[in-house]
């Protein structure tokens, strides 16, 4: 026997659930074949299809459906700027396939053709949308003859700033941004990016070449064998220019003359003879001492530092010295020249030179002397006459 075979006669369990609805008299467990249960839904809700259910042979047949009203929230209709066009009803709940009119509120209106006799499907209500006055409507066809998009939205709001981009491929002629005045807005213009030609820097290489690069791609550089690079290794093509390219540091060599010239010497060893042959990458630090017989004016360590070909050596005395001072360089509108740019103490009776910073001037060549273990200044005035 299989298991739809019914009895005549048999009896029913419960009666089917409806959601939202209820019978309108007391369930019971069982139901004799014959017997019929009504049932009724909330106000508001329409009962779709027989309101009596009946019990066949241990079968119920098919229950009704109720079916959901709408609800015009007070949250949604301020969101979309409308309110109840007979307002002084209030009515929020319309039944499934009745309809609710709203109007904008004052200082808004609708694009035109708008609905605004909405219909309730199921408990479903389409809002229609309401704007600013004076709002704008993007023109597609502008917006592509002019190279440009905006995703966010087709409408824009009386005096709200949209900020267009380019189409891939383009770059802006002015200002992305615009603002809609009165339906109005003057649109920005986006026209083909130029290609950039091959960039190359010194003493590095492109590790991926052709012949020429669209605006918005990438090259990345890397340095020859021994060089350090600078900055980022990745430039971008922005309309026929590259973006900063990086620098290819020089490596440095230790120079036995210039050990002896600042009175150092290695702490590996005391001859100048087993000085190293070879080359240190950018950056590079190593560790000195002064020689014997000479000393440093501050407990400071001592290194040489390699920056981009050349080391920079401290210097170590025998006598007295004088040390040069930010505020005074400042005071004076001076600047140390390009020889002494990394020397900060001189020795006794030693002579320095200045240079102005820009926008002042001296009459002749500016120096200094140190003078018992005090550096003088002259002083750049904005004249030059």
């Amino acid at each position: 026997m299989t298991g739809d075979v019914r009895e005549i006669g048999e009896q029913c369990g419960p009666p089917p659930t409806v959601q939202y609805g209820e019978t309108v008299d007391i369930r019971k467990v069982a139901y004799r074949s014959g017997e019929r249960v009504e049932f009724r839904c909330p106000e508001y809700y329409i009962l779709d299809g027989n309101r009596f259910v009946t019990c066949l042979n241990g079968v119920w047949n098919d229950a009704p459906v109720c079916i959901e009203p709408c609800t015009a929230k007070e949250r949604d209709m301020e969101s979309n700027n409308i309110q109840l066009r007979w307002k002084p009803d209030r009515k929020l709940y319309s039944r499934h396939g009745e309809t609710m009119e709203f109007v904008c509120k004052p200082g808004h209106e609708a694009l035109p053709n708008t609905q605004m006799k909405i219909s309730c499907d199921q408990g479903n209500l389409e809002y229609p949308k309401c704007f600013k006055s004076g709002f704008c409507v993007l023109e597609q066809s502008t917006m592509i003859a002019n190279n440009i998009h905006y995703n966010l939205s087709t409408v824009v709001d009386h005096g709200q700033r949209i900020l267009f981009q380019c189409n891939d491929g383009m770059m802006a002629e002015n200002k992305l941004e615009a603002k809609c005045e009165w339906r109005k807005i003057n649109y920005p213009r986006c026209t083909a990016a130029k290609s950039c030609k091959t960039p190359e820097i010194l003493n590095g290489f492109i590790k991926t070449e052709q012949a020429s690069y669209d605006s918005g791609s990438y090259v990345e550089f890397d340095c020859n064998e021994g060089y350090v690079i600078d900055l980022a290794m990745k430039v971008k093509c922005e309309n026929g220019h590259w973006s900063k390219l990086p620098v290819c540091y020089s490596p440095c060599k230790i120079s036995p003359e210039e050990l002896t010239k600042h009175n150092i010497q290695l702490l590996s060893s005391n001859d100048q003879k087993n000085i190293p042959d070879k080359s240190y990458k950018h950056g590079t630090e190593i560790s000195v001492a002064c020689k014997s017989g000479f000393r440093r004016s501050i407990n400071a360590a001592l290194v040489l530092k390699c920056y981009d070909g050349k080391f920079r050596y401290p210097r170590c005395f025998s006598g007295r010295t004088c040390r040069i001072l930010q505020d005074d360089l400042d005071e004076n509108n001076l600047e140390l020249d390009e020889v002494h740019d990394n020397e900060v103490f001189y020795a006794e009776g030693e002579i320095i030179h200045y240079k102005c910073k820009n926008g002042f001037y001296y009459l002749g060549q500016p120096t200094g002397k140190c003078s018992e273990e005090i550096m003088s200044y002259p002083k750049c005035t904005e004249s030059s006459v």
